[in-house]
């Protein structure tokens, strides 16, 4: 999951090694279904183009200043596939209002982005994102193909004392995939989960998810203790 080393202080963060990718947290930001693997634009846009992890990153995170806060980082190609990658993001987290922008572009290859807000009301929470994918990574695709998504997200949550519930579905507008000038068109998708949650203390929760994927329903439940 994530080895790295990391120098901080008032200048901000420097950090190296295996970690969450500018891309990643930037889209965290404003999911209402956080970082969980049922997240359907999580699990569908890989964090905008390319994992929600990577190992020899090098990246720096400014300090925050007035809830703004940006992240650069430099993936060396040798554990990315020969192909050197840059990605980054701008976040606003401030009071009721988060929101991100994230930016990525692998060597020789079109550059993903995402942006996307969420407003929390106080009990209850709303969110819209956009995705704009063009190096999707996929490895049952044949080399030198190329996958291409983009679509939208809205986004909701409501919290009952110790019980939230919350849902977010995302919408195709395109999806394709690009191998030697041959362009091949797929089905579109609209695609969410339906999550439960029920608070034990601050640091663990009982969950149950539901996922609908491409024309797949999937169902889980669970426990989480974070430490």
């Amino acid at each position: 999951r994530a080895a790295n080393l990391w120098l901080e202080g008032g200048f901000g963060q420097f950090k190296m090694g295996r970690s969450e990718t500018p891309s990643y947290n930037a889209v965290l930001t404003w999911s209402v279904v956080g970082g969980a693997n049922y997240s359907p634009s999580l699990e569908r846009y890989a964090a905008v183009g390319r994992f929600v992890r990577a190992s020899s990153q090098f990246s720096y995170k400014t300090p925050v200043l007035g809830g703004f806060s940006a992240e650069v980082a430099f993936i060396a190609k040798g554990d990315h596939g020969d192909k050197a990658k840059y990605d980054l993001n701008v976040i606003y987290e401030n009071g009721p209002i988060a929101a991100g922008i994230a930016y990525n572009k692998i060597q020789d290859a079109k550059a993903n982005y995402a942006l996307g807000a969420k407003y929390n009301f106080g009990m209850f929470a709303l969110s819209a994102g956009y995705y704009d994918i063009r190096n999707l990574a996929d490895q049952s695709l044949p080399t030198g193909s190329h996958m291409k998504l983009a679509g939208f997200s809205i986004g909701g949550s409501v919290n009952f004392d110790n019980i939230t519930l919350a849902i977010e579905l995302q919408r195709q507008r395109k999806s394709e995939i690009y191998s030697q000038n041959l362009t091949e068109k797929y089905k579109k998708y609209t695609e969410g989960t339906i999550e439960a949650k029920y608070a034990l203390s601050k640091r663990t929760f009982i969950y149950a998810d539901y996922l609908r994927m491409m024309n797949k329903n999937n169902y889980g439940v669970g426990i989480q203790h974070r430490f």
